[in-house]
């Protein structure tokens, strides 16, 4: 049975499918279709049983990773020279080292398009400036806005709700912005001299580690 299922590593081959209406998946193992079935059922059947979490998961694996973030692990580290990084799951370190070679594995395949991503999550979201989706719809009362990434909607609602979580910290400025591009260009136009200084510090701090 083990060599069955390992041939269809070679073949393709996926005999088991999701029955589920609009879901062509299909995988090599019946145990995988069990688990992808969960994305529909909803059923989570592994929970969290550390004190006061109430988290439930659809894998063992999930759980075992999310259960690190309890225990502060991070047992998969970067071997680059230097480099201190270290992750709660292998494949997190697995895209952290594409920041060390440059390595971008995701590549647009619209005509004419030559973006390449680290990430997958990455180029679905390039994806959407040659499909014009945008999935994340605003939820306020009359407001028809919609926008390409979640972090651009979380921007957005603080035009309803008045955030302004990004504040300035020189002694006597009270100023405060909903985005961290309008925070820089009041320290450049308000604060500058102070802004260089400070922004050549940190730039050193950083060189220095």
């Amino acid at each position: 049975g083990h060599l069955t299922t390992h041939k269809r590593t070679h073949t393709g081959e996926r005999p088991y499918a999701c029955g589920f209406d609009g879901c062509e998946a299909a995988f090599a193992q019946r145990g995988n279709l069990a688990i992808h079935m969960r994305v529909h059922t909803g059923e989570k059947p592994y929970p969290c049983d550390f004190d006061g979490c109430e988290e439930r998961f659809a894998t063992s694996y999930a759980l075992t990773a999310h259960k690190r973030y309890h225990t502060g692990e991070k047992p998969y580290a970067c071997d680059f020279e230097g480099c201190k990084a270290a992750f709660v799951m292998s494949g997190h370190l697995t895209t952290h080292k594409r920041t060390h070679t440059g390595e971008r594995p995701y590549a647009c395949d619209f005509d004419g398009c030559e973006a390449a991503f680290a990430t997958s999550g990455n180029l679905a979201v390039h994806k959407r400036v040659h499909t014009g989706d945008k999935p994340y719809a605003c939820d306020f009362d009359g407001c028809e806005a919609a926008f390409a990434t979640s972090g651009n909607l979380a921007v957005h609602k603080r035009v309803h709700t008045g955030e302004k979580p990004y504040a300035c910290d020189f002694d006597g400025c009270e100023a405060a912005f909903a985005t961290s591009g309008n925070l820089t260009v009041h320290l450049k136009r308000y604060h500058n001299d102070a802004y260089v200084a400070r922004h050549k510090k940190e730039e050193q701090r950083t060189a220095d580690a």
